[in-house]
């Protein structure tokens, strides 16, 4: 869904936004993320909403620490280039 909204971005601001706007589901409140276990209930109508201003969020400094061996959807055939 945030790839037909926002097609071209990196894994990073999809993850990031992922993160970002997922629910406790104790708490129902926002993260906090644990890498062991998520950061709770995907909410994708906020990860949505969130893409544009994703980069100010400070999920955004804990992508850029993780590298990511596939920098783009698709890159796995195509070196990191979107097709088509």
């Amino acid at each position: 869904m945030m790839m037909t909204q926002y097609p071209g971005r990196s894994f990073s601001f999809y993850r990031a936004a992922l993160r970002a706007s997922a629910n406790n589901m104790i708490l129902g409140q926002p993260g906090p993320y644990n890498p062991l276990t998520g950061a709770g209930l995907l909410q994708m109508d906020r990860a949505i909403q969130m893409i544009p201003g994703i980069q100010t969020n400070p999920w955004w400094a804990f992508e850029l620490a993780i590298p990511s061996s596939i920098p783009v959807l698709g890159g796995e055939e195509s070196g990191g280039v979107l097709k088509g």
